[in-house]
């Protein structure tokens, strides 16, 4: 992680406004399931479940439900997002319609952001 991500992370772990969106959880497990072991995310011997219940709890992170307002955003963007992933689109949406930074190393994420600044705060991590 960039140090720029680690510090937003902190930050808002210490003011308890860390988010994570429910399908950040369900991109985690089917990660984890890749055919190709060194394509698989490291999860410290944990399951997908036991790795995120973990990890979650130990950051302070509160899952953000979706909301149909989220959905509907997130239908928007598969004509402005090339790259038109239904997770990635739920993860932006949820980022614009709360107001939030969104830390992430999601090269199609990144890229959308730089064309479209106004859209959502990104941190690359």
């Amino acid at each position: 992680m960039s140090v720029e991500s680690i510090r937003s992370v902190d930050r808002a772990s210490q003011a308890n406004s860390l988010f994570i969106s429910p399908i950040s959880a369900w991109e985690l497990g089917a990660a984890s399931r890749k055919k190709n072991p060194a394509r698989r995310p490291e999860l410290l011997g944990l399951t997908p479940e036991d790795y995120f219940t973990k990890i979650t709890r130990i950051l302070n992170v509160q899952a953000v439900p979706i909301s149909a307002e989220i959905g509907l955003e997130s239908s928007a963007l598969l004509n402005l997002y090339e790259y038109a992933d239904p997770g990635d689109c739920l993860i932006m949406a949820t980022a614009r319609m709360l107001q939030l930074t969104l830390v992430t190393r999601d090269r199609h994420i990144l890229d959308f952001a730089r064309r479209h600044p106004s859209y959502m705060e990104v941190v690359a991590c």
